[in-house]
């Protein structure tokens, strides 16, 4: 019999790098949201380190100016960190769609490996009939 020849071993090929593709994709975007998180604590951090300086100036006594820049710069920290938050959120999101693609990349490989185990299991088979039937055909052929 001949060798076993699966027809869609290029396409499972493809399935695979693809598969690698959304891996690496989805890695980098994690890893990407981890950094807008870790970006966003610090600012998170600062804004509450500068409110804390700027209660215990008001506590010591102050000058106007110096109330006034510490309430600015805050001003500026509170934006900072709004905006960060988007750029959480809009990560948060982009590490879910490649997440998603992942998966839907893993099924179609999968899918096909499958379909390439039951043809291997069919021509298994296949083998083996024709092994039988070859020992049937000896064992007649003794007989007579």
């Amino acid at each position: 019999m001949k060798r076993f020849r699966f027809r869609l071993w290029r396409v499972l090929d493809v399935r695979k790098i693809r598969e690698r593709v959304c891996e690496v994709e989805f890695a980098r975007s994690k890893a990407r949201l981890a950094d807008e998180r870790r970006v966003e604590q610090q600012l998170e951090s600062r804004f509450s380190g500068s409110a804390q300086d700027l209660a215990a100036r008001l506590r010591d006594g102050f000058r106007p100016d110096e109330v006034l820049g510490h309430e600015s710069f805050l001003g500026k920290l509170k934006a900072d960190a709004q905006e960060q938050s988007g750029r959480v959120t809009e990560a948060a999101g982009q590490v879910e769609a490649h997440h998603e693609e992942l998966l839907s990349a893993r099924q179609r490989r999968k899918a096909l490996e499958r379909l390439r185990q039951r043809q291997y299991s069919g021509y298994l088979a296949g083998l083996l009939a024709e092994d039988q039937k070859s020992l049937d055909d000896s064992a007649k052929k003794r007989r007579r």
